[in-house]
C-alpha cells in the first residue's frame, strides 16, 4: 500500500476520531498518520509530524519510549498502558498491536481527570529525586573503585604501583564525564574511536576482583573479534552495573565464579527495497554467567523496569540504564537464570 493511499485510508478510518490518535510504524517507529485531534494537541501540523519518530516527538520521556520499545523487541500482540505528559496535561496512551505480524501500532490518546493528575511541584520534586538518584547511583561506581585503589596503595605501601594511580585518575575523569554531560539520557550516543570490547570489560572487571580474590574470574574471549564504536564511558557503566550484580549475588566462596565468553554472532539476512544483495547485520555477541543466588521469573521480567528493585538499598536504576545504553547503541540485552546460574546476553552489532 502507497503511502498517498494509506493517508487515504487511514483519514477515512480515523479523521473524526474524537481523540488524538497515531499510526505508526513498527520497525523504525515513525509516524505513517495523525488525526487532527492529535495536531490540535501537540500544536504542530502534519507536515511536521508525519515520517518523524517516536523517538523525536517524545524525547522528552524516555520511561514511556523504553516501555515501547521492550514490547516491539518481544515481537508479540499487544496492548500496553502508559502515560505521558503534553501541555502541562497527563494522556494516558494505549499502545495496541492486535497482530504480531502486523507491522504497524495505533497509539490512542486520553486525557487524565485532573483530579487523578499529580500535582505540577510534585511531579518537578519527584522527577529532580528520580535525577539525582540516577546521578547518586552512577557515581558511586567510580567512587567505589577509587577507594579501592586508594585502600590498596596504602595496604601495600604501593606509592609507585602506576596501573593503580591510572585507574584512579581514570574513573575521577568518569565522575566528570558523568557531571558535565549526563550523557546515560542522550538518546544519541556519542562515540569515540573504535575500541576493544575485551579491554573494557578487563577495566571494569579488575576493580570488582581486587574485592575477593576466591572469585573464579573465566575468560573464554574471542580475539578476532573486530573494534566496535561505541562510547566507552558508557559501556563501562554498563559492565560495572552487571559485575557488581554478580559479586552481590554470590556467595564468595572458593567454588564462586563469574564466566565472561565472547564470540561473533551472525545476524539475520534482511532485505532491503531496489537491492539485490540481501543485508546481514552482524553482531558480538557477550555472555557474562555467575553461579549465584539465582534470579525467580517473577523479578526477572521485571528486572529492567525503571526504580523496581529487590535490595533493601537498592535503587532499581542500574539495569534500566543498562538496557538502555545497550540500545541507544542499537544492540539488545536479555538475562536467564535456571538452577542458581544466571547468565547476561548482549548483543552489540558490528
Amino acid at each position: 500500500m502507497s503511502e498517498k493511499i494509506n493517508q487515504k485510508y487511514f483519514k477515512n478510518l480515523f479523521e473524526f476520531f474524537s481523540e488524538p490518535l497515531l499510526i505508526v510504524n513498527k520497525s523504525d517507529l515513525k509516524v505513517l498518520y495523525c488525526n487532527s485531534e492529535f495536531q490540535n494537541l501537540t500544536n504542530k501540523s502534519s507536515k511536521y509530524i508525519l515520517n518523524n519518530s517516536l523517538e523525536d516527538i517524545f524525547s522528552f520521556d524516555l520511561f514511556f519510549l523504553s516501555n515501547i520499545k521492550d514490547v516491539l523487541n518481544k515481537q508479540t500482540s499487544f496492548i500496553i498502558k502508559d502515560r505521558v505528559k503534553l501541555n502541562d496535561d497527563e494522556y494516558e496512551v494505549k499502545c495496541i498491536v492486535e497482530d504480531a505480524h502486523q507491522s504497524l501500532m495505533t497509539l490512542f490518546f486520553m486525557k487524565v481527570p485532573n483530579e487523578n493528575k499529580f500535582n505540577l511541584v510534585d511531579k518537578n520534586i519527584k522527577f529532580l529525586n528520580d535525577t539525582l538518584a540516577i546521578l547518586g547511583h552512577e557515581i558511586s561506581n567510580p567512587i567505589t573503585t577509587i577507594k579501592i585503589a586508594t585502600d590498596l596503595i596504602k595496604k601495600e605501601n604501593k606509592l609507585n604501583d602506576y596501573e593503580l594511580l591510572d585507574i584512579i585518575k581514570k574513573e575521577a575523569n568518569r565522575i566528570v564525564s558523568i557531571f558535565d554531560n549526563f550523557q546515560v539520557f542522550n538518546n544519541k550516543v556519542q562515540t569515540s574511536e573504535e575500541e576493544n570490547i575485551h579491554e573494557i570489560i578487563r577495566y571494569s572487571l579488575i576493580k570488582f576482583s581486587e574485592l575477593n580474590e576466591t572469585v573464579q574470574i573465566v575468560e573464554l574471549f574471542d580475539p578476532s573479534l573486530p573494534n566496535l564504536k561505541i562510547n566507552r564511558d558508557l559501556l563501562i557503566q554498563v559492565f560495572d552495573n552487571i559485575f557488581k550484580n554478580c559479586y552481590e549475588a554470590l556467595n564468595l566462596t572458593k567454588s564462586s565464579f563469574i564466566k565472561i565468553i565472547t564470540s561473533f554472532k551472525e545476524g539475520e539476512s534482511i532485505k532491503i527495497p531496489n537491492i539485490n544483495k540481501k543485508k546481514k547485520n552482524n553482531y558480538l555477541n557477550i555472555k557474562i554467567i555467575d553461579n549465584g543466588k539465582g534470579i525467580d521469573p517473577e523479578t526477572k521480567d521485571k528486572l529492567f523496569f525503571p526504580f523496581y528493585t529487590t535490595k533493601k538499598k537498592g535503587s532499581g536504576i542500574g539495569l534500566f540504564l543498562v538496557k538502555k545504553i545497550i540500545n541507544d547503541h542499537q544492540g539488545n540485552i536479555s538475562i536467564k537464570s535456571k538452577n542458581d546460574l544466571t547468565e547476561v546476553v548482549i548483543n552489540l552489532p558490528i
